[in-house]
């Protein structure tokens, strides 16, 4: 069985529930890197017939949820880089939930779930059944930083024309791109996976259980190394 890593970010600009049976639901894409990788996961639809294959979705993915590390600095880290210089007191409020899953427990249910001979033809999302929102994701980035929380809270859309301004992303560390992934209200069940790991020890930790060994990481390793290259 053939295991290709596609992105639950093929959703684009749906809204609401996009389960591991959807594809395509008449959204449009976002941003290039969408784009591609819908249609990159349509070329693999096409020959499921024959190339026997199981197609992984994960959500947004951080750091090691023992270690945590991490790669780069890119998507959520990017609110960390805000948090580190002190500039988020007034910061997005948004109840959508906010979908992560630690890297290690991306791996492991992958190389799990392939060992089913009955995995082809099959989509899993690789995702945390119980997802933080974004406000708890902040909060508990803020907390693990020993940082106050925001002052205020507004609605991503107030907050969107200011990121828009130039200098204003190389300022704060986030870039506009990576806002427009703040408080987008879309669900990835992953009943497909939950069967698939059922009786075994695999499991993906609440975000709660490991925030602070990605902002640990991130302060002793990321940020330097981050610092040293060229932005945006």
């Amino acid at each position: 069985v053939l295991g290709y890593a596609s992105t639950t970010a093929i959703s684009g600009s749906h809204v609401g529930r996009f389960g591991e049976d959807d594809f395509e639901v008449g959204q449009t894409p976002k941003n290039h890197y969408e784009e591609t990788k819908f249609l990159a996961e349509k070329l693999v639809r096409e020959r499921w017939g024959r190339v026997p294959t199981a197609v992984f979705r994960p959500t947004i993915v951080v750091g090691d949820s023992r270690t945590g590390e991490a790669e780069k600095i890119d998507g959520p880290y990017y609110a960390m880089v805000m948090i580190s210089r002190g500039l988020h007191r007034i910061a997005p409020k948004s109840a959508a939930r906010f979908h992560l899953v630690p890297v290690d427990y991306v791996v492991r249910a992958m190389t799990t779930i392939l060992e089913r001979p009955d995995s082809a033809g099959q989509v899993f999302h690789l995702a945390d059944p119980a997802p933080v929102t974004f406000d708890e994701f902040f909060s508990l980035v803020c907390d693990a930083f020993g940082s106050m929380r925001p002052w205020l809270r507004v609605p991503p859309g107030l907050l969107r024309p200011f990121f828009a301004v130039p200098g204003v992303p190389r300022l704060t560390g986030v870039p506009r791109q990576s806002f427009e992934y703040t408080g987008v209200p879309v669900d990835y069940p992953c009943e497909n996976t939950l069967r698939a790991l059922a009786g075994t020890d695999v499991r993906c930790p609440p975000f709660a259980s490991y925030v602070g060994e990605l902002v640990r990481y991130f302060r002793e390793r990321l940020v330097k190394e981050w610092k040293g290259e060229a932005r945006w």
